[in-house]
């Protein structure tokens, strides 16, 4: 991701409320996620779609396996 204030080469974010199995619970998550970053919506989504889009996220910093990781914890709705 690129962001405003910060590496020109952009971070690694990781957001784990995202899930590909086919659940309605998923589907939900996902329509959501969809909704507030202006992504297409539909049955199928090529997921190409969704380069380039932009979206307000909050962030937070947590260790894994010994290592910072940026982590989602929300994103808004513009």
């Amino acid at each position: 991701a690129d962001y405003t204030d910060g590496d020109p080469d952009g971070l690694i974010l990781y957001y784990n409320f995202l899930q590909l199995a086919d659940t309605p619970q998923n589907r939900h998550r996902w329509r959501v996620f969809l909704e507030r970053c202006g992504g297409p919506m539909g049955r199928n989504i090529d997921l190409n779609a969704l380069i380039g889009l932009t979206a307000t996220i909050e962030i937070s910093h947590s260790e894994w396996n010994e290592e910072m990781r940026a982590q989602i914890t929300r994103v808004l709705a513009p």
